[in-house]
């Protein structure tokens, strides 16, 4: 699979879904480590950071989730 196209995926999966239903938040963080895995992105990375940072945004959390709680919850399974 192309790298862009997970990542897109990932974005819009992120977008069109509610972060607020515990189900939704274990399979964006699924999708992450898959890709983290897949591409060999490691989780204290410049690369790593930047898509999380997309991923907070695409989803809307700005406001409604803390950012370093969300980081800690979404890199679980790879530190």
């Amino acid at each position: 699979m192309d790298e862009q196209k997970f990542l897109d995926y990932l974005y819009r999966y992120a977008a069109d879904h509610d972060w607020d239903d515990p189900n939704i938040r274990y399979q964006i963080r699924s999708l992450f480590t898959a890709w983290c895995l897949m591409f060999d992105v490691d989780a204290d990375t410049a690369l790593c950071d930047r898509v999380l940072d997309w991923v907070y945004t695409e989803a809307a959390l700005e406001g409604r989730a803390n950012k370093d709680a969300f980081d800690l919850f979404m890199l679980e399974y790879l530190v």
